[in-house]
């Protein structure tokens, strides 16, 4: 599962994408490429947050990105089960 996260103020810039696999079978997060080693994927579950350069005009988004972050990925992986 891939999901966009988008600034709540104009212009409504991209802030992260989130990436979250459930299976083993799940490859590298898509579709920006990989902060990690492809070849060195953890094993599943995993959730990924790629930041975008817009965070700098948004640093409150950083106090509840990552709670967000944790929040979708369980609630997906939970939904999959």
């Amino acid at each position: 599962m891939t999901a966009s996260v988008y600034a709540d103020r104009p212009p409504s810039e991209l802030l992260c994408s989130i990436t979250v696999a459930g299976h083993y079978r799940c490859g590298a997060p898509a579709p920006a490429p990989p902060a990690t080693d492809p070849a060195r994927i953890p094993p599943a579950p995993w959730c990924g947050v790629l930041l975008s350069a817009a965070i700098e005009d948004d640093a409150d988004a950083l106090t509840w990105l990552g709670d967000f972050a944790r929040y979708l990925a369980w609630t997906y992986l939970l939904e999959e089960s």
